[in-house]
């Protein structure tokens, strides 16, 4: 059985990050032609681009861009504003008058006044995405990197190392305006990797500060070394060598064994890290020779070391220059210090360490603990810090100058610490109060100036700005204060993130300095610099899924399957839901005027005529008006229908007036105080009532052209296209109110073929033109450039046609079924002349960032009647803007037909396309006529209707979704489908205490800087799934965690069908040490009670508890079969009936392997998995009770979770385990391998690079078919945030598909030089080749979209098969569900 596994979601968060000069705009202009800042049109300030930030999480890289930028009008400016623009000229408030009523002195200090103003425009500092890759590899570090080519073009690299020991050479490419291969080291083949353990060995990467090399951790304690050339001296040297290449930036890598060639006691690495400020590249590695672990500390206490050595690359000597043994066995992590400071910083479970290059110590302890468990010197705590307990494990640390160093809490809690220095040795070091409470860190990188990016893997990412500060002392306060914190929260900054709303605490008012001295003098005040905090950005995020459901929601009065997902981890816990398409609601129903063939909702108004002329009135520029007028068009009565519509004072809407013909397009013109109105024969200008002002019949002399099929409207211009693909412009003349035609005869009017064109305003100046040096002045030629230039200047705005001709490069939607999105991109002056037949040429590139291919149904050409007419499917792209908040607007494109989708782009996530939901649109507009710049007019399957989209939706994501933030994480979720309700186990943590058998604590904290050990525990909570509202919850017992919850159908007579719905939860009841765990299992009912009319719901419902069944060990997995409890027991499984609804029976049992983790039920068929004998399928009897092994797999594996997998009468087992390797297995009694049953077959293997921790099955039913049994379609939920489907696949379908994706894989260029195929293979020592056919990689296949339609063509011909049959097999594989 063959399937394709699929990415619906990529992984989320950031678990590695690099901050680096990257793409040109980071380093300003090189040419004085050049500008590295572009002009916002609002406010005319420019934006800057300032660094990149790349990230990585699992398999996925993207590039983002720090921009700085004028601070948006926030809603009490925008106000002001408008009252400004209220008020008459002359009347208002001088400068100061404000102050002066507020006080009420009668006179204000003008001076004073003016000195406190603001010095200059307000600026933010925002994220902006560029790109995103897709890896075949599992990211392990990124590093910023500079080559002897960084001294020309000042511009940094990247470095990006692989799980399987690898690391790639990446640059920016301008001309293909992305990231593109220089070089892939790979050291899979050294000895240190030939018998490899890859669960516990990490290839970390760092690399020197100076750029010398660059060093890839190994197994057994060594180093993958990788020198870069920094000089030309070092050319010069190695031009003496003919046999290396010249051109390439590094010389030969090699391999430094810490034990052979530095010293033979550095083993069992912890850290390593590249020191700055030396000659040579020197290492400090942080290493414990004798291995230990708290209950052998009386044994082997303070086991670590740090040894720090240089690295001389030419002579490949390494003397060590600094040991330091007797560090505290606990030690977690390195960081160097700065040059000015020196040394290193060590963070230990319960302090922090430097150690400078003299082995001298100064700790600061964060609790009581470390005198307890280490004889380290220099522990004495000092008065202030006798109540200070805090738990460094999992914090991070981050200098934001030479002696601030931020302790970030795995809360998110920072504490900054100030070091004191004496001479040029560290003195000690203090700690203040908490300052703020950020994201929960995974990785933290200052960058150079005053930002700090905290990346997170649990939720969103964050960029904050650490500025210095002057401010003044209070009087009392010295300035080496222990007492005083070194750094505060901005206040003035404040920002709320979308999914986390307490990222930071309370703000801590800032002193201001007295800058006014008395008679003239100025004061002479004491001053200190602090930092101040502030947050600019944030990268939103939902961090690991812990288990998914589907329930049902409603969006308005549809109802649609939702998928809820655990996500989060922490105070970032909660759920997150997803849908395929894209949630709206109806808001009434038009079905009056009809719009089957085109809507246009206008603001159209009405302009001040004096003496016969026209003046427009005047518009509030900060606000759009609304909607006035709603245009709509029918192809039938023929020869067409179209009306003129408008708000009635009722609320609904009346028809002001019938036309007609058919409607082309239509648009406000005149600066809104017309409409022009494009019919399929003739153009006309209509008054706001709609009365007829002008009408231009398209002929051509007494004979009528073909009919217009397309037009494009931008106020004073008419571009229309008409059906032999002959095109007409029209131009505004506002004085008349009237338009005219233009003259295209120098574009070859009537010999000119053109398939699409469009106008484009520019509002940010992107589109500049260079004239040609040799024109001459004559009339520029037929070339395609000439066609973009309109011939406006209107201001900040310029005006564009794009045209596109039949030949054209560009790819388009409405003839390919490929819809193709490109980004318009500055580009540098061409070197090669320009020719003498273009007067200019458009500084303008066009990057392809997206590639969609659709499946379309192309009607009979000949087929010319006036049903065919009816049933005829518009496709067309309708751009609009909306506003679904006051403070939220996007941009975007809305494409109808028979695949109508939103076409969006944010700043954070780049372009999106989502389904709308419908089967088919046929028109289209943004309206807001109602007052609502949120709502949109379309014309669908069940005719015009008003929509919204839903509240508080994420477009940003690859399935839109929605955040239901709880502030703990969730670990089990189901959803009842009895009552529509979910039910899901919180995990919390508790103190822990253990008791003698008097009942007295065997031990109790004896100071208030140590306390109890804390223990995981949790809650069962119910929710309804419409507003998220708490119904009921039940709490476990301080020290039991519920490990399993389902939702099983159990047998009662409480019900006249004989069985009922109940949730059961297994939970492990932890006890210790020195005593074995427990477990229980319970049965708990929904029940509907009586609402709390306080409440404002209708139906209110309760948990209640029907049994509870100690355990032995504790319950790991739990599933229902024909009407009875399964659930597992370490080793053991067991099947029980619930009788009389109070208690649990026993049925049957099995010895089966160690510990089981997973249960799934097929009618009386049972999959059990294991955590170290994989699989065992097992069908259970009634008569008698009886479970019989069927057949199990003969070789032992870690299965984290297994599954049923079937499809047209066929069915397989996949397992996957901890690893991430899929394996699917099938059980055939007639095949001689399976020993007459008794062994599963291992068919297919495939790496996945993260375990799947939870899934689904969903039923998949192909379009036309009318299956009696769906297909199984498998999502799978993983740790890193990805959720993806693993799909079954015909015979016929997956030789074509396999034989694709062996041509990408050879002749298509990966991303950092990557081989999939390798990347998928799983190493198997039972079998002599690998077992890698039978799972298609849909990440691989993805790419296929991505190639030009020539390319298409040429690499399916080369498999025998066309585009369109490869294409339509792709198209109907996906799908998110």
């Amino acid at each position: 059985m063959q399937a394709l596994h699929q990415d619906i979601l990529p992984p989320s968060g950031v678990e590695f990050a690099a901050t680096l000069k990257l793409t040109p705009s980071t380093v300003g202009p090189k040419h004085s032609s050049e500008a590295s800042t572009f002009t916002a049109p609002e406010d005319n300030l420019p934006k800057r681009a300032l660094y990149n930030i790349v990230v990585a999480r699992s398999n996925v890289l993207r590039v983002f861009e720090v921009r700085e930028e004028p601070a948006p009008i926030s809603s009490a400016a925008d106000d002001e504003r408008e009252r400004r623009s209220n008020v008459r000229r002359g009347t208002e408030a001088v400068e100061g008058e404000v102050e002066m009523d507020e006080q009420g002195e009668g006179f204000v200090n003008m001076g004073s006044v003016k000195s406190t103003g603001p010095k200059g425009p307000p600026t933010v500092f925002r994220l902006y995405f560029i790109r995103e890759h897709r890896l075949h590899g599992t990211v392990t570090g990124l590093e910023s990197i500079r080559i002897m080519t960084s001294l020309e073009d000042r511009l940094d690299r990247l470095l990006v190392s692989f799980k399987d020991a690898k690391i790639a050479l990446l640059e920016w490419s301008d001309s293909v305006h992305d990231l593109i291969t220089v070089s892939i080291h790979t050291y899979e083949r050294a000895p240190q990797l030939l018998s490899l353990d890859s669960s516990l060995f990490r290839a970390e990467l760092r690399t020197d500060p100076s750029s010398r090399c660059a060093a890839l951790m190994l197994p057994q304690d060594a180093l993958a070394i990788l020198p870069f050339y920094q000089s030309q001296a070092e050319l010069d040297v190695l031009e003496q060598d003919q046999s290396r290449a010249r051109d390439v930036p590094y010389s030969p890598s090699f391999i430094l064994d810490f034990a052979t060639d530095v010293d033979e006691r550095i083993r069992n690495i912890v850290d390593f890290a590249f020191l700055p400020g030396f000659n040579n590249p020197t290492i400090a590695v942080l290493f414990q020779t004798q291995q230990t672990w708290t209950g052998r500390l009386r044994e082997y206490k303070d086991t670590m070391r740090l040894f720090i050595f240089t690295l001389d690359l030419s002579t490949r000597s390494y003397p060590v220059i600094t040991t330091v043994e007797g560090l505290p066995y606990d030690c977690l992590s390195l960081l160097p210090c700065s040059p000015a400071l020196g040394g290193v910083v060590i963070l230990t479970s319960n302090a922090i360490i430097h150690v400078d290059q003299a082995s001298r110590r100064v700790a600061l302890l964060a609790n009581g603990w470390l005198p307890r468990i280490s004889d380290m010197p220099g522990l004495a705590l000092q008065p202030g810090e006798q109540a200070r307990d805090l738990q460094l494990e999992g914090s991070r640390l981050a200098f934001v100058d030479d002696r601030t160093l931020f302790v970030i809490l795995r809360d998110g809690t920072i504490y900054p610490v100030e070091f004191f220095v004496d001479g040029k040795i560290v003195s000690h070091m203090t700690m203040a109060g908490a300052l703020a409470q950020t994201t929960v860190p995974t990785v933290v990188k200052h960058v150079i100036g005053e930002h700090l990016f905290i990346g997170s893997t649990v939720g969103a990412s964050v960029l904050l700005k650490a500025a210095r500060v002057e401010e003044e002392i209070v009087n009392g306060m010295d300035v080496d204060d222990a007492g005083a914190s070194p750094a505060v929260v901005d206040s003035a900054d404040q920002m709320d993130l979308d999914d986390d709303d307490d990222i930071y605490g309370s703000s801590k008012p800032t002193p201001q300095p007295n800058a006014n001295g008395v008679n003239g003098v100025t004061s002479t005040v004491k001053k200190r610099t602090v930092i101040h905090l502030s947050l600019c950005d944030a990268l939103p995020a939902w961090g690991p899924i812990s288990d998914l459901t589907f329930s049902l929601a409603r969006n308005g009065d549809r109802p649609v399957p939702e998928l809820v997902a655990a996500t989060g981890s922490g105070s970032q816990g909660g759920f997150t839901l997803f849908q395929r398409d894209l949630p709206f609601r109806t808001k009434r129903k038009l079905h009056a005027i009809g719009g089957a063939r085109g809507l246009w909702s206008l603001p159209v108004r009405q302009a001040v005529r004096v003496n016969g002329v026209s003046y427009d009135l005047p518009a509030n520029p900060f606000h759009s008006e609304n909607d006035s007028v709603i245009m709509s068009t029918d192809a039938n009565p023929s020869p067409g229908l179209s009306r003129l519509s408008v708000r009635s004072p009722r609320g609904d809407l009346s028809i002001t007036m019938r036309i007609p013909g058919t409607t082309v397009g239509a648009a406000p013109f005149f600066h809104g105080t017309a409409i022009l109105h494009v019919l399929t024969n003739a153009i006309r200008v209509l008054e706001p009532d709609g009365n007829e002002r002008q009408i231009i019949k398209d002929m051509d002399g007494n004979n009528f052209r073909a009919k217009i099929k397309h037009c494009s409207i931008c106020d004073p211009f008419v571009l229309i296209i008409r059906e032999d693909e002959t095109i007409g412009l029209f131009i505004g003349e506002p004085e008349r109110g009237k338009i005219r035609r233009k003259d295209m005869s120098p574009m070859g009017e009537k010999t000119s073929r053109y398939i699409a064109g469009s106008f484009f305003t520019d509002t940010c100046g992107l589109f500049q033109t260079h004239n040609n040096p040799a024109d001459s002045g004559e009339a520029a030629g037929q070339g395609a450039t000439s066609t973009l230039q309109a011939v406006m200047n209107a201001g900040q705005k310029t005006q564009w046609l794009i045209l596109c001709r039949p030949q054209g490069v560009m790819e388009v939607f409405l003839r390919s079924g490929q819809l193709a999105i490109y980004e318009a991109i500055s580009s540098e002056i061409p070197n090669e002349p320009i020719p003498a037949s273009r007067a200019s040429v458009l500084k303008v590139r066009f990057a392809k960032v997206l590639s969609r291919a659709f499946d379309i149904q192309h009607a009979e050409e000949q087929e010319k009647s006036v049903l065919a007419e009816h049933k005829r499917i518009s496709r067309q792209l309708i751009p609009f803007v909306t506003s679904p908040t006051p403070d939220t607007t996007f941009s975007g494109v809305f494409l109808t037909g028979d695949w109508p989708s939103w076409i969006l782009a944010t700043d954070k996530a780049g372009i999106k396309v989502h389904p709308s939901g419908h089967a088919v649109v046929h028109a289209f507009t943004a309206c807001s006529l109602w007052d609502s710049k949120a709502d949109f007019l379309l014309y669908s399957e069940e005719g015009p209707s008003l929509l919204e989209w839903m509240p508080d939706i994420q477009v940003g994501t690859d399935l839109p979704s929605r955040s239901v933030p709880r502030t703990r994480p969730y670990t089990n979720v189901v959803f009842d489908s009895s009552t529509g309700l979910i039910v899901a186990a919180s995990s919390l943590q508790a103190q822990f205490t253990s008791f003698d058998e008097d009942g007295n604590q065997t031990w109790e904290p004896d100071t208030p800087n140590v306390s109890y050990p804390t223990t995981e525990c949790s809650t069962l909570e119910l929710f309804t799934p419409d507003s998220w509202t708490t119904l009921d919850g039940f709490e476990f017992a301080n020290n039991e965690f519920v490990n399993a919850v389902e939702v099983v159908s159990l047998e009662t007579q409480s019900t006249e069908s004989g069985s009922k719905n109940f949730i059961a939860v297994g939970t492990t009841i932890n006890r210790g040490e020195d005593l074995a765990v427990k477990g229980a299992t319970y049965i708990f009912e929904i029940v509907e009670v009586v609402p709390d009319p306080a409440s404002g719901i209708k139906r209110w419902f309760k948990l209640r508890l029907r049994c509870r069944d100690d355990a032995k060990g504790p319950v790991t997995a739990l599933c229902g079969v024909d009407g009875y409890l399964v659930s597992s027991m370490g080793q053991k499984v067991f099947v029980r009936a619930l009788d009389a609804d109070e208690r649990l029976v026993g049925m049957a049992f099995l010895d089966v392997g160690v510990y089981v983790t997973s249960l799934r039920a097929l009618k009386n068929l049972l999959l059990i998995g294991d955590a170290v004998k994989s699989i065992w399928f097992v069908a259970f009897q009634e008569d008698p009770y009886k479970l019989t092994i069927l057949a199990k797999d003969s070789h032992h594996a870690c299965v984290g979770s297994a599954d049923f997998f079937f499809a047209d009468r066929q069915l397989s087992l996949v397992t996957c385990d901890e690893e991430g390797i899929v394996r699917v297995y099938e059980y055939d009694p007639h095949d001689p391998e399976s020993k007459n049953g008794q062994h599963l077959l291992r068919r297919t293997e495939f790496h996945r690079q993260v375990e799947y921790r939870t899934s689904t099955t969903v039923a998949r039913r192909s379009k036309g078919e009318d299956m009696a049994i769906p297909q199984a379609k498998l999502i799978l939920g993983s740790p890193d945030g990805s959720l993806s489907a693993l799909v079954p696949v015909d015979e016929s379908t997956f030789k074509r598909l396999h034989l694709l994706q062996g041509q990408l894989t050879r002749n298509v260029q990966h991303t950092a030089g990557l081989n999939p195929k390798a990347f998928r293979i799983v190493r198997n020592d039972h079998v002599s080749k690998p077992l890698s056919r039978g799972i298609l990689d849909g990440n691989l296949l993805a790419s296929f979209e991505d190639l030009p339609i020539t390319r298409q063509v040429e690499i399916t011909r080369q498999i025998g098969t066309e585009r369109s049959v490869v294409l339509r097999d792709w198209i109907g594989l996906g799908g998110a569900w």
